[in-house]
């Protein structure tokens, strides 16, 4: 049963990627940062929409919203560890 749901979600989900970096390449959005900036928010707001779906409908009873909340804080956690590895690009 499982595997009669993966292939119409998987085509329509690669078929809207596949059209966004047509799209991202043939508009040449601006800077670089904008694009990034696009991302991360982008990024963000899907984390939110999945560990919400996932608090309402996943497994695992009542651990459910700690371990939601720890994925939501790893994504800003990461963003802001990065530049203190890798230098910032301010210069």
């Amino acid at each position: 049963m499982r595997s009669k749901l993966i292939l119409p979600i998987t085509v329509p989900v690669l078929v809207l990627l596949t059209c966004t970096w047509i799209a991202l390449y043939w508009l040449q959005p601006g800077p670089r940062e904008h694009l990034g900036i696009g991302f991360f928010l982008g990024s963000l707001f899907g984390h939110c929409t999945l560990a919400s779906g996932w608090i309402v409908l996943g497994p695992s009873g009542w651990r459910r919203l700690p371990l939601a909340l720890v994925w939501l804080l790893a994504f800003p956690f990461a963003f802001f560890i990065n530049p203190s590895l890798y230098g910032s690009n301010s210069e």
